[in-house]
């Protein structure tokens, strides 16, 4: 059978994103302090971008502006760390402004939430200038950042330690075997002395799977974005809450004053568009802000009107169906957010959560199966402790059908020390206070 080279046209429906849109793409990701100081920079080199804040003034002499801007300082988040560092890397435009871009696409624990393949599609570009950006962006700090599996993550963390690729992936692959501390087999498997082994289990017991961790678990000034109002006869109204957001537009006397000067025209022109973008960019990121609030509200309108434990389980798919926008927009969206009601402010990531089968019943949130274990430990003493086992089995008893692993790693993610650690800290507390001795032990 003879074969044939065959060219066709083919008409497929795909929305690739304009500069405009990436550029809006990466500023929803920001906080609105972040947010903030961009625009004070965009004005400091725009002489057509008019910035003007509110006169509003605390009992202390200092805009809210300006705390704002102390604020983000401080608590460095990791988007904002990243763009620091890609700054003054000397990258291609290109590639800088698409890793730029690929910060706002980071989980919490500081993975791609795509993939290369489908950022690629969405930005209708070649998957070589995708590959290099997030190369790019894997070079910054925490090493392990922006990888796209676990695997991805550990690997860069070996290489980062001198190992090379090769050694690094056998590593990995054999990790159950360091763990074991098997040394023959690794010897037979790697063909080296049982020092150098020893010295690579070192290296895998120090990886970090959450690079990012250190970001989020760092305590940040919560300002509110979005104020959430129980209203008696209108219900939940869900409104932005920005007062110290300064309005933006383009000074048009000194555009009409040196229009006629053929030297600044075209200078003139291109910064009138880009202050507009700018201006455009900023109503989407509220518009977009608010519809997100809007829907977790509508989800979570138990939690609003009623109270905690009304929480359900959420994703950010079931918001991206609904809006019907992208899961990755949804995720930028909700990025150092944060929403008020009642005077408590919670981050909107706080609203999202995974379910967990209950035997009869509907899915129970995930958040709600660690307060569960969180009381629980509240309530041990040094005679009663509960080990992972026990609470599997009274969260079974509840007819929460959940592993141990799952308990576990719900446990390390609320920072709560094992049955053993718990036991000794409670014991230590319960010892006289001369200190000469513990609990007594009534065992014969």
């Amino acid at each position: 059978m003879a074969l044939n080279t065959v060219l066709t046209q083919s008409l497929q429906h795909r929305m690739a994103l304009t500069p405009a849109m990436r550029e809006a793409m990466s500023l929803l990701s920001f906080s609105t302090p972040e947010l903030i100081h961009h625009i004070e920079q965009e004005a400091q080199n725009n002489p057509l971008l008019v910035v003007d804040h509110p006169q509003h003034r605390n009992t202390s002499g200092i805009s809210e502006y300006d705390i704002a801007l102390d604020t983000v300082a401080a608590s460095g988040t990791l988007g904002e760390n990243l763009r620091q560092q890609l700054t003054i890397m000397p990258l291609d435009k290109p590639i800088k402004n698409i890793a730029l871009y690929l910060t706002g696409d980071l989980t919490d624990d500081g993975f791609l939430s795509r993939s290369a393949d489908e950022i690629a599609d969405d930005l209708d570009l070649p998957i070589e200038i995708i590959e290099q950006s997030i190369q790019a962006l894997q070079t910054c700090e925490p090493t392990g950042i922006a990888a796209r599996d676990l695997k991805e993550c550990l690997l860069l963390q070996l290489i980062e330690t001198g190992i090379d690729e090769a050694t690094g992936k056998m590593i990995l692959e054999n990790a159950a075997l360091f763990a074991k501390r098997a040394w023959g087999k690794l010897s037979k498997i790697f063909h080296l002395p049982e020092a150098q082994l020893k010295t690579f289990g070192e290296a895998l017991k120090s990886l970090n799977p959450t690079p990012a961790k250190e970001f989020s678990e760092q305590t940040e000034a919560l300002v509110a974005d979005i104020l959430v109002k129980n209203d008696p006869d209108k219900g939940l109204i869900v409104s932005l809450f920005n007062p110290n957001f300064p309005t933006l537009s383009v000074d048009d006397d000194l555009l009409n004053a040196l229009k006629n000067d053929g030297k600044t025209l075209d200078y003139l022109i291109t910064q009138k568009t880009r202050a507009k973008t700018l201006i455009q960019v900023v109503e989407f990121r509220s518009k977009t802000i608010l519809k997100v609030a809007r829907s977790i509200v509508s989800f979570q309108h138990r939690f609003f009107s009623e109270d905690q434990k009304h929480l359900i389980p959420l994703t950010r798919i079931k918001i991206a169906k609904q809006l019907e926008m992208h899961a990755s927009t949804i995720g930028r969206a909700i990025a150092h957010k944060n929403i008020s009601i009642n005077g408590a402010i919670y981050p909107m990531r706080y609203f999202f959560s995974t379910s967990i089968g209950k035997a009869g019943k509907t899915q129970i949130s995930a958040h709600n199966i660690k307060q569960s274990i969180r009381k629980m430990v509240l309530a041990e003493t040094h005679l009663s402790i509960h080990s992972d086992e026990n609470i599997v089995e009274k969260l079974h008893a509840q007819g929460v059908d959940i592993a141990r692993r799952t308990v576990a790693k719900y446990r390390g993610c609320m920072n709560i020390p094992s049955s053993a650690k718990r036991r000794r800290i409670l014991v230590a507390k319960a010892a006289p206070p001369n200190g000469l001795g513990g609990v007594r032990n009534t065992r014969k």
